[in-house]
């Protein structure tokens, strides 16, 4: 099955990066290779959150790739949880910031501000800001247009 062959190429590439040390600079290169395909480095950093929550990078790069493919919610989603962990805070914001103005979102814009103030606290505006039902369907690695292999990724040294 291609699409599962894809998947476990995107596993094996996250694998390899974790144990190397060197996931930052081999998501750069993934960014590189995969730009033309927002779908794949969707799923490449939903599949990196499942293993890596510890840092804001996963987040972050997740967070673009959704805002890329038009899945403002779940950007949305993965920033408030970016939030949380207090690393690269004026990176996140900024992220968040610029999400929400795309989706004409003022009042929510405003309600970050108030944190930024200090005048809510995380909890509420992870309350106040609706991530919501995307109005895309979720995507498969099916979805990538094109024919780029990924398996030769689960072979980079």
């Amino acid at each position: 099955n291609i699409e599962q062959d894809r998947l476990e190429a995107l596993k094996s590439f996250i694998g390899h990066s974790l144990e190397s040390g060197k996931l930052v600079e081999y998501v750069t290169y993934l960014e590189d290779q995969m730009r033309e395909f927002p779908n794949v480095r969707h799923l490449f950093f939903e599949e990196l959150i499942k293993i890596e929550r510890t840092s804001s990078f996963a987040f972050l790069g997740l967070a673009r790739t959704c805002a890329e493919v038009g899945l403002f919610g779940r950007a949305k989603s993965g920033l408030l949880d970016a939030l949380n962990l207090k690393e690269s805070h004026t990176k996140v914001i900024e992220l968040l910031t610029s999400v929400l103005k795309a989706c004409n979102e003022n009042h929510e814009v405003e309600y970050l501000e108030k944190y930024k103030r200090g005048e809510l606290k995380l909890h509420q505006l992870d309350a106040l800001i609706k991530t919501g039902e995307e109005q895309k369907a979720p995507l498969s690695i099916s979805d990538v247009e094109g024919e780029k292999d990924l398996r030769g990724l689960r072979y980079l040294h």
